[in-house]
């Protein structure tokens, strides 16, 4: 009997950027991992192949979070749970997942500037639910018919606008304003900066308004994220009277792979890019972009460093190197990725199964086991300081 590599859709967490809460040290080792979810403050959230979660980083969400079962380990970076969860999201003080037996939503955690009381009376009941964003006041689901459904606290201002009717794929929140991306590519925003008509400079056609309070963009796109509000954004960095505002900025990934991006730009983050682009996410004043053949690419500013550099010490505030990602998320101060993981299986006839394998595979293969132990190696060295 003898063993050859072959790939899964599963694998593990690469973290770099800042650290300050636990963002890249308590980050899972396990390589069973199937899916990052979106999003983040200071935390991460991922889903394993088993469908259980994994919540780690700096975050207000109460630990043990309640929803997941007494099961909880005390340490954290561990599994969570073993229920199985259809989908998840992470906001600023509060996470949502949809189970995945009845599809109904299960809340932990409160909304900002709300109380547990009013967040969790206001998460709607019932089933029949298949994908949920989470913000800071404000949350949005899409239900197996593909409409949307919008909840949060009272004081939600962009819940005062109902969502667009029609069927979607897609949704995002963000502390005050919601995206969704429709099944015929079409990109809608509304609340937050899309309540006032959109600066065309920033913003520009084709953007345009629907008349009942959204703003749409025909695309055709087959990705898109949106970034958190950037508070001291200055549409003239230059000029010292001009004033600063509050904008995010949104980015749109095109059926022919090129991402453009709208709204605050200070550090190039809404700058067109040219590629072969299957996903795209937005953190604050950064992007970040996952290219078809595996690859990472990142544009806007710089995350902040998470450990000293050095000659034999790369700081980790780099985007890492090396093909064999598979899917990304883009928090405030933190970017993660997750790269497939090989598996080594046994069968009689290994010599005509390891012919089969395209000969790129190998070569990916052999170039992921390199990266993997220098961030093992890093990770060893940040423990041991």
């Amino acid at each position: 009997m003898a063993s050859h590599v072959t790939f899964t859709k599963v694998g593990s967490v690469v973290v770099w950027g800042d650290d300050s809460g636990g963002q890249i040290r308590d980050a899972p080792k396990t390589k069973d991992i199937e899916e990052v979810v979106p999003g983040g403050n200071r935390q991460s959230l991922v889903i394993h192949k088993d469908r259980s979660l994994t919540l780690w980083g700096g975050q207000n969400i109460p630990t043990p979070v309640p929803f997941l079962s007494a099961s909880v380990p005390a340490k954290t970076g561990q599994p969570v749970t073993r229920t199985r969860y259809l989908d998840a999201a992470i906001g600023l003080e509060h996470m949502v997942a949809i189970k995945e037996d009845d599809r109904s939503l299960v809340f932990s955690g409160q909304y900002f500037g709300s109380t547990p009381s009013e967040s969790a009376a206001n998460t709607p009941p019932g089933g029949g639910f298949i994908a949920v964003a989470a913000g800071g006041g404000q949350d949005i689901a899409i239900r197996e018919d593909g409409s949307l459904h919008q909840w949060g606290t009272d004081a939600a201002a962009v819940l005062k606008i109902e969502p667009p009717k029609g069927s979607f794929i897609k949704v995002r929140a963000r502390s005050g304003y919601l995206l969704a991306l429709s099944a015929n590519n079409v990109l809608f925003g509304w609340g937050g900066v899309f309540n006032d008509p959109l600066d065309p400079d920033l913003w520009g056609p084709p953007w345009q308004s629907d008349g009942l309070g959204h703003w749409f963009h025909p695309g055709p796109f087959i990705d898109m994220d949106a970034g958190p509000n950037q508070h001291d954004y200055k549409k003239n960095p230059n000029d010292p009277n001009d004033p600063t505002i509050t904008m995010p900025h949104v980015l749109g990934l095109y059926d022919s792979g090129v991402v453009e991006g709208w709204g605050a730009n200070n550090s190039g983050e809404t700058e067109t890019q040219h590629g072969d682009f299957q996903a795209v996410a937005a953190g604050k004043a950064y992007s970040l972009g996952l290219l078809k053949s595996g690859f990472l690419h990142q544009w806007g500013s710089e995350l902040p460093a998470a450990l000293r550099s050095g000659p034999d010490r790369p700081p980790r505030s780099l985007m890492p190197k090396g093909g064999g990602f598979i899917s990304i998320s883009a928090a405030v101060g933190h970017a993660v990725a997750l790269r497939l993981s090989p598996q080594f299986v046994t069968g009689p006839d290994i010599r005509e199964r390891t012919l089969r394998q395209p000969s790129l595979e190998t070569q990916v293969h052999r170039e992921v086991d390199h990266e993997l132990s220098d961030a093992v190696r890093i990770r060893g060295a940040a423990v041991a300081d």
